[in-house]
């Protein structure tokens, strides 16, 4: 086994050397990598945040209309059903286990 495994050795070490080298030249990220995918994606973004500012004004004209549907939740009866739970004695259990501990 020693003898198999010293031999494998040096011949690994010898294959890893030339694939290392091999593909750093070949893949140069600083110069295919950039043409490819850079381009395509700094294009799109660039445009993207010019058309943004302009939908801001639009947003800010929008609560002037919330206000006036605002009186409709008044006339609905929502507080009725907010003293239900202060009779509910679901609070009272949950501090006893607590305790306990």
């Amino acid at each position: 086994h020693l003898l198999l495994e010293q031999a494998t050795l040096p011949r690994r070490r010898h294959e890893h050397a030339p694939t290392i080298a091999s593909p750093i030249p070949q893949v140069d990220p600083l110069q295919p990598q950039t043409p490819s995918y850079f381009p395509r994606i700094e294009p799109v973004p660039v445009p993207d945040p010019a058309p943004v500012p302009e939908s801001v004004p639009a947003r800010a004209s929008v609560p002037d209309r919330v206000p006036a549907p605002a009186p409709v939740p008044e006339s609905d009866p929502v507080p009725d059903p907010v003293p239900v739970p202060e009779s509910d004695p679901v609070p009272d259990p949950v501090p006893d286990p607590r305790a306990l501990r």
